[in-house]
């Protein structure tokens, strides 16, 4: 798995448009929103973090920061994690 730092951007915060209480939401990239695939709840400007497996459809939900520092310290501690798990 790499750890995916993206630039800043506007995110979404999204439900499958079945999802009538609301209690299943995660962050997609505003500009990969569809009408028929999601319900928008909310938009924020941040960075997003997430873990993904290239060439794969494996990956962890994006995690939205605000600032490049905080989303650079997530992926250094999800790194730290990964190497303290694999010793």
């Amino acid at each position: 798995m790499e750890i995916q730092v993206t630039r800043r951007i506007q995110w979404a915060w999204v439900v499958s448009p079945d999802d009538d209480d609301c209690l299943n939401g995660y962050h997609v990239p505003l500009e990969d929103v569809s009408p028929t695939a999601h319900k928008v709840l909310a938009t924020e400007w941040g960075y997003g973090v997430r873990e993904s497996a290239p060439g794969y459809l494996d990956c962890t939900e994006w995690e939205v920061l605000g600032t490049l520092k905080e989303a650079r310290a997530l992926a250094a501690a999800i790194e730290a994690q990964r190497e303290e798990d694999e010793a």
